[in-house]
Parts: C-alpha cells; sequence; structure tokens
C-alpha cells in the first residue's frame, strides 16, 4: 500500500477468519520514510500494544512489553454460543481482574500462558536471547470502585551489542501457546511489529561514537 511519508501509530492486518479463527497482526509505530517491506502472518493469538526499549543500565538487555489476547480461549468465553459476552460470562471466565484477584492467579480469561521458552524476539532480523517473561496486571478500565486489569507481560532479552546505534529498528515478536479446545489441543501463534526509533545522547556520543 501507498501511505503518506510520517509516522502512524499502528497498523492492523487481519482476514476472513477474524475473531473466529485469527486476531489481528500489528504494525505498531510504523515510520513510513522508504519502501518497508513486512510480511504479515495471523494466528489464534494478538500481540496488542507492543512497545519496546533498552536497559538504560545494569545488563545489555532489552525490554518488550505488550497484552496477548487469544481467540479461541475468547470463544471458550461465549459458552452459550449466543455471540455475546454476559456478565455471569465475563465473572466466570476471570476475563477481567481485580489487583487482588490477580494476585492469586495471573492469567485473565484471554491471555496465552507464556514464559521465557516461548515467546521469540528479533532486532532487525536476529533473534535475541529472552532471559525472562513474566505477566503483569495492566489496567483496562474501571467500574463502580473496583480497578480492573488483564494478563500483559514483560519480555526481557539480551540485545547483543553494548548498546543499539539510532534510529530506526524493526523489532518483532512471535509468540505461541497449546490449550485444550473442546476437546482437542490446539497450538495458538501470534506476532506483531515494532518500528522502535533510538535517539542519541551526550553520554552515547562520547562513549560510543554516536
Amino acid at each position: 500500500m501507498f501511505v503518506p511519508k510520517r509516522a502512524y501509530n499502528a497498523i492492523m492486518t487481519v482476514n476472513e477468519q477474524y475473531d473466529r479463527e485469527v486476531l489481528e497482526n500489528w504494525v505498531w509505530n510504523f515510520t513510513a520514510e522508504k519502501d518497508t517491506e513486512l510480511n504479515f502472518q495471523v494466528g489464534g493469538l494478538e500481540i496488542y500494544n507492543l512497545h519496546a526499549w533498552q536497559n538504560n543500565g545494569g545488563g545489555p538487555t532489552m525490554f518488550f512489553v505488550f497484552r496477548p489476547m487469544s481467540v479461541h480461549r475468547g470463544n471458550l468465553i461465549d459458552k452459550n454460543k449466543d455471540g455475546t459476552v454476559d456478565e455471569q460470562e465475563r465473572k466466570e471466565s476471570r476475563l477481567d481482574l481485580t489487583l487482588a484477584e490477580f494476585k492469586m492467579n495471573p492469567y485473565s480469561g484471554i491471555a496465552p500462558r507464556l514464559d521465557e521458552n516461548k515467546p521469540k524476539v528479533f532486532l532487525n532480523g536476529e533473534e535475541l536471547k529472552v532471559v525472562s517473561a513474566a505477566p503483569f496486571p495492566e489496567y483496562v478500565g474501571a467500574e463502580g470502585a473496583n480497578d480492573f486489569y488483564q494478563t500483559g507481560y514483560v519480555i526481557q532479552a539480551l540485545r547483543g551489542k553494548s548498546r543499539v546505534g539510532p534510529g530506526y529498528h524493526i523489532v518483532r515478536v512471535v509468540i505461541e501457546d497449546a490449550l485444550d479446545y473442546e476437546g482437542k489441543m490446539l497450538t495458538e501463534k501470534g506476532e506483531a511489529f515494532y518500528f522502535w526509533r533510538q535517539e542519541g545522547n551526550i553520554y552515547s556520543v562520547r562513549k560510543y561514537g554516536y
């Protein structure tokens, strides 16, 4: 597609199986400044609100944060198959959690179960070694006196360099998760991109030459 030269918050891709077998593939913070080729793949998992940054101290790592969602786990919430999720189904599925509920069990109803062996992270096409993957409560809204959360993840991976230089870099995150879906074992997959811009600063110029 042809788009005006500027930064876009997101580009989303789906196909005709959306909301039944697949969810979206997102490209976050897309910067249209030159010809760019991206190979979109959609699957049963969605990576929403992807963001990335490099550790500004400590080990030579990068962090990646996002909220993943599963289409088949979502389909299981609608137990009567009427196409809507009523209040009872929301509660039974733990779709939205209070902070106390999250601390007891950090997985909301549509969240896949990820650990450091499942997420894959690529920086400019090079796979990085994932060293940790942890769920966190992502705030999604309030009702009455209660705040509600769903399951987000923070992924930490070795960046492979002392620092990543200034300019635009393409991040790609790939996840997968197995679940029992109506008596059958399924493995869902999903991925997303993030266009990350690293700014130069006085410290990096003095120490690293950029």
